[in-house]
Order: structure tokens, then C-alpha cells, then sequence
């Protein structure tokens, strides 16, 4: 399975895998486990990782591949992190 825009079952498994993610109470453990800013406008961690993370389950080679995916999925993922926040998330991932 290719992750397109032409390829509606791989979206579809997007929205089910976020689900399965917030339904298991993933979501939540990741956002509570990282760390966060009292910034305004912050992006929580834990949504950045899972979504993400099913980016590169749908096919993602790159941050602008999961960034693409997760822009066809407004409605289920909200507006894609930015680059500057994804590599802020990585980083205390891999610390």
C-alpha cells in the first residue's frame, strides 16, 4: 500500500490508527510523558509523535511525507506540526 491522495484506504487508516491511539490512551501517556512549553499556541508532543508516527506507517520517508500526509487528515489530526516543532519532539524523544 502507497500512502497518496489517490489511495483513500490508507487515509482511512489514518483516522483508524489515531483512533486506536486516543481510544489505548497512547495519545495521552506520550503528551504527559514529554516534555511540554507554557508557550501559547504550543503543540502537544504526544499528537506530534502519533501523528507522525502513523505518517511513517502510511508510508512517510521524510518529515515532508508524514507533513503531507497529515494535511490530508484535518479533521482527524488538526493542522500538521511544523518542522521546527517535529525536530523539537525528536529531539527530546532521542535525549
Amino acid at each position: 500500500m502507497s500512502a497518496s491522495a489517490k489511495n483513500p484506504v490508507g487515509h482511512a487508516e489514518a483516522v483508524l490508527l489515531r483512533a486506536r491511539a486516543d481510544r489505548t490512551r497512547l495519545t495521552a501517556a506520550l503528551s504527559q510523558a514529554m516534555p511540554s512549553s507554557t508557550a501559547a499556541g504550543r503543540r502537544d508532543r504526544g499528537v506530534t509523535l502519533v501523528g507522525t508516527a502513523i505518517g511513517i506507517v502510511l508510508g512517510a520517508m521524510n518529515p515532508a511525507d508524514a507533513d503531507r500526509l497529515w494535511a490530508h487528515q484535518p479533521t482527524g489530526f488538526g493542522t500538521p506540526a511544523s518542522d521546527s516543532t517535529l525536530h523539537r519532539t525528536l529531539t527530546a524523544v532521542d535525549t
